[in-house]
């Protein structure tokens, strides 16, 4: 990892980095978006890792990037993901169905079907059923070549690795539609006991388990997939968004003997905490970091898309960058807790695009631990600064400035060693749209705001050696 050059010691600062490519660095949003808007944004503000939406490998933005499968499995069902009870299927469909995928019971086809995520009270989506290892072989062959078809060799896009939301070793079983816009639900995640008794599906006569509880067959998939994988992609990484890092991943895999065997290079935490736990469990809780699983901090962070609140992001980020883990995002925006369910980058406030951006940029400047400081209310290092008047830092591979006013009173102090060039605009993706030197004061190395106009905007700042 390349230091921050010129900053961490007293000589000349660079305004140019090659800053080194980090596969655990991605843009995540794949749920939300166009392709266009999403890779502009990710292309200004420096990863070199996505994760994949459809149709992606169409678009000439994707050049130079590696690219992630969420939830490969889903992506090579040989039937659609959801079952509409409402619906009659053609026979060839039933058998598939009922082939590949968790039963809760031998009742007649729907109804014998264990049901995963609602998207309507009749609508649902289905589990594989990893008890069968030829429903693993399956899955695994096709997700493999799956991936290996959206790569484009000749423009750099190439294949990265996978990514989980809910990778729970039960499965993601849920008893009834979820709460959605205020309309009555209240479904309930829960495990196949709920139908079965026991931590397995149903079982027809005449068929075979190759492992005898829903947890082994998934374990099972995971190594399998893993080691697959890496067999034909070395350089393949896994990442994983539990809800809490050690409530729903780590405490329910630290017992099994083969757990080392699939677990992720990357766990994501995915709530954004309460009043008192703040969302930073994935810094602060003990226990993921004494559970010997885990490699340190630098593999685990957040994603949450449940909070919009200044103060908490601050937190999060601030606790993201001190201790040299992540903040970013994973499949969408936002739409639960207090985050608004923004459908395109273009509608997320500038300070949100750019504080998640923060904790990496210093990872990727080089910057060392013990240069981060953050005392509860202000983070500081040489590269950023994270405040409730002003968010700046510094982007690792052009050396410009990003910053966003948040109070009147802000003050951008320029990094040791450089001074003031120029100021543009940006626009909602963040890109440079036009200069703004007259909506800031600059005296030495500190930038202000002239007025209350600029409050919330993004704004680059360009610099050059003193």
């Amino acid at each position: 990892m390349i230091l921050f050059a010129g900053i961490l010691n007293d000589a000349t600062a660079r305004t140019e980095a090659l800053s080194p490519k980090d596969p655990l660095d991605f843009y995540g949003i794949s749920w939300r978006g166009d392709n266009q808007s999403n890779l502009q944004f990710a292309k200004q503000m420096g990863y070199d890792f996505v994760m994949y939406k459809r149709g992606m490998e169409t678009n000439e933005l994707a050049s130079n990037l590696g690219f992630y499968l969420e939830t490969p499995q889903s992506d090579v069902f040989p039937v659609p993901r959801t079952i509409n009870a409402a619906k009659i299927y053609p026979a060839k469909d039933q058998g598939l169905y009922e082939k590949y995928f968790a039963k809760k019971s031998g009742q007649p086809f729907p109804t014998n079907m264990a049901t995963g995520w609602f998207t309507s009270a009749a609508v649902f989506c289905v589990e594989p059923d990893h008890q069968k290892q030829e429903v693993n072989d399956y899955f695994i062959s096709r997700i493999i070549q799956y991936a290996k078809s959206l790569e484009r060799k000749d423009r750099h896009f190439l294949f990265a690795g996978y990514a989980w939301d809910v990778p729970n070793l039960t499965g993601d079983f849920w008893d009834k539609q979820q709460k959605q816009g205020g309309q009555a639900g209240g479904g309930r995640q829960i495990t196949l006991a709920f139908w079965t008794g026991s931590d397995s599906a149903y079982k027809p006569e005449g068929v075979t388990f190759q492992y005898p509880t829903y947890t082994d067959g998934k374990a099972a998939f995971y190594r399998q997939l893993f080691t697959q994988t890496r067999a034909q992609f070395p350089q393949a990484k896994f990442i994983i968004e539990p809800y809490m890092i050690w409530e729903n991943w780590l405490a329910l895999v630290k017992n099994r003997l083969d757990a080392k065997d699939f677990m992720p290079d990357l766990i994501l935490q995915e709530s954004g905490g309460n009043e008192r736990t703040k969302g930073t469990e994935f810094a602060t809780d003990k226990r993921i970091f004494e559970s010997g699983l885990i490699k340190g901090h630098g593999v685990v962070g957040s994603t949450t898309p449940n909070c919009f609140g200044e103060k908490e992001n601050r937190e999060i980020a601030a606790q993201a960058a001190v201790n040299g883990s992540v903040f970013g995002w994973f499949g969408r925006f936002g739409g639960t807790g207090n985050m608004p369910d923004y459908k395109n980058i273009r509608e997320v406030p500038a300070r949100l695009q750019l504080i998640r951006r923060v904790a990496a940029w210093e990872n990727r400047n080089g910057i060392p631990l013990d240069k981060r400081f953050w005392g509860g209310n202000v983070y500081t290092s040489p590269a950023s600064h994270i405040s409730d008047s002003v968010i700046w830092s510094t982007h690792p591979k052009t050396g410009k400035v990003f910053a966003v006013w948040l109070k009147p009173d802000g003050v951008v102090k320029l990094p040791a060693g450089l001074k003031f060039e120029s100021l543009q605009r940006t626009d909602k993706l963040f890109i440079e749209s036009g200069s703004g030197l007259e909506d800031v004061a600059v005296k030495g190395n500190e930038v202000r705001l002239k007025n209350d106009e600029g409050i919330g905007k993004g704004y680059i700042i360009s610099v050059t050696k003193n």
